[in-house]
């Protein structure tokens, strides 16, 4: 059995791989994607997760029509273009994320021999209370949506088989079938219509649902509302019914935790992926193009202000002072090690030693021996470099950490380190500069703007041979490229010689300079998602 999921997209580049890696964790083989004019890098994007997946890009070219009206026939140029290709073709949009409640997609539909066509209500989720974007995946970070009662929850979308499919598609919520067109849990279908894509009653979501994050935040609403169309500019609209009405916000389901982490190995798969076009892409790259570009986006010499560190009784006690220093600083000078590099265990400001636990950070009870915890493949650790400002975490087992509010999916996440009046240091996220800290119940988010308490650490040397017990990565290795890759140039040149995981390059952007930064994202165009840097 083979089977594929047709999208069509506009401008989805930040999201479009979560997206992706959800289908692939579901269980389909295959991703149409077809391009409508996106202007943010979605195609480059799109293009770089060919590598993981079977994943096939086609662009739309420019077409003024009624944007669903476009999608119809879209959906039927794949019906033609694929049809013969695939068992089954679903049709899905960027904010829908099939739901099978972790049954692999191969067993659903054997369960359904005689069916032509399953139709899967929609799960309409409210903003959850965001008015920016929320980092990360969005199928994680939204909870609450509408009951049964609910509306627009009667939509639908559908998997159908192509070579069943009767006459061409008339609108995005349905096709017409030779047989038998049923439900997620095998019952017949009750239209509200001859066109069918609306059911008769609320759904009960047996057996499967569509999550349809029908607005995501406010940031996406706005966003959204500039190229809405002028026949969508009403109330009654779904986009805004979900918005605007608290019906939508009252029901709360998580992703089991299960699913959620199978999913996200499904990311960090994909992830390394990424990281290895990336260094395709570098490495083919014009001579001195990045160099150029680096150049012109260098800030430009002016005056320095450094703020006081002298502050009022008052900014103090009202939390507006940080007590991390203005830059960077390296932490090296803290103990002495003979060799250039030194790992660290952190332990936070109640004392306690950070962990992985099921791949999320998390402050652990302070054990009695740094040296021997015996919890292999939970235990966090950090990785020094001689005179680098920058500390490199990662688990005892090198699978992928994940820390709350930082949406990198990597086995190593790179920090800022920002020392403190006190003898501590702070831990700065390279891209959004937010701080991490830890509450007093163990939770570790990189989300905070100042230092104070819970955004304090310090850190222990432990013996290297303890280490390269528990890793599946050469630590010198690992150390000699971290503190090699300096520069893109320095980047390229250590792609065709590199000895430790693809996943580890995005890490070796962090100590680029800004403006070579800057450089790195342009030149990757929207390749270098917030998953990854």
């Amino acid at each position: 059995m083979k089977t594929a999921v047709c999208l069509v997209v506009r401008d989805e580049a930040v999201e479009i791989p979560y997206w992706v890696a959800w289908q692939r964790y579901v269980g389909f083989d295959t991703v149409i994607i077809y391009d409508d004019q996106s202007i943010d890098g979605t195609s480059s994007v799109v293009a770089s997760l060919s590598s993981a997946y079977d994943v096939r890009l086609t662009n739309v070219c420019p077409n003024k029509d009624y944007h669903a009206t476009r999608q119809v026939q879209i959906y039927n140029d794949a019906l033609l273009r694929f049809g013969s290709e695939f068992d089954w073709i679903a049709f899905l949009d960027a904010d829908e994320y099939l739901d099978l409640y972790g049954k692999p997609l191969a067993d659903f539909l054997e369960s359904f021999p005689n069916a032509d066509c399953i139709a899967f209500a929609w799960s309409c989720y409210s903003t959850d209370g965001h008015i920016s974007r929320p980092p990360g995946a969005p199928v994680l970070s939204y909870t609450k949506h509408g009951n049964s009662n609910a509306f627009w929850n009667r939509h639908t979308k559908v998997i159908v088989r192509p070579n069943k499919v009767s006459r061409p598609m008339v609108q995005v919520h349905n096709a017409f079938v030779e047989g038998e067109t049923i439900d997620a849990a095998g019952r017949p279908i009750h239209w509200s219509n001859e066109h069918g894509g609306f059911l008769a009653e609320g759904p009960d979501w047996l057996g499967g649902r569509v999550i349809h994050l029908q607005s995501r935040s406010l940031e996406h609403y706005v966003k959204r509302d500039y190229q809405l169309e002028e026949l969508r500019r009403n109330s009654g609209d779904p986009i805004h019914e979900v918005t605007r009405n608290g019906e939508y916000s009252t029901e709360i389901t998580r992703l089991p935790l299960f699913v959620a982490d199978s999913y996200l190995n499904v990311m960090a798969t994909q992830s390394e992926a990424q990281a290895r076009i990336i260094e395709t892409i570098l490495f083919g790259l014009p001579e001195g193009l990045d160099t150029s570009l680096s150049h012109l986006l260098q800030r430009r010499p002016s005056a320095l202000f450094v703020s006081s560190k002298t502050p009022h009784e008052h900014e103090v006690s009202q939390g507006w002072i940080s007590s991390h220093a203005s830059t960077p600083n390296c932490i090296w000078s803290a103990f002495e090690q003979s060799e250039p590099y030194s790992i660290v265990k952190i332990v936070d400001h109640f004392g306690r030693v950070l962990g992985s636990q099921i791949h999320r950070v998390a402050a652990q009870s302070a054990p009695t021996n740094l040296m021997q915890e015996g919890q292999e493949g939970t235990e966090l650790f950090g990785l020094l470099l001689s005179g680098s400002p920058r500390i490199y975490l990662f688990a005892g087992d090198f699978r992928r950490i994940a820390i709350s509010a930082d949406p990198r999916i990597s086995p190593i996440l790179a920090y800022e380190t920002w020392s403190n009046p006190n003898g501590t240091f702070s831990l700065g996220h390279p891209r959004t500069e937010r701080l991490l800290g830890v509450t007093p119940d163990g939770e570790v988010m990189a989300n905070k703007k100042r230092a104070r308490e819970w955004e304090q650490f310090s850190i222990h040397p432990v013996g290297g041979e303890v280490v390269r017990k528990l890793l599946n990565v050469d630590i010198p290795e690992l150390a000699n490229y971290l503190r090699s890759a300096t520069t893109i140039s320095a980047i390229r040149r250590l792609s065709t010689g590199r000895r430790v995981p693809a996943s580890i390059v995005p890490a070796a952007f962090c100590a680029l300079e800004p403006c070579e930064r800057r450089a790195l994202e342009i030149l990757l165009q929207g390749v270098l998602g917030e998953h990854l840097y």
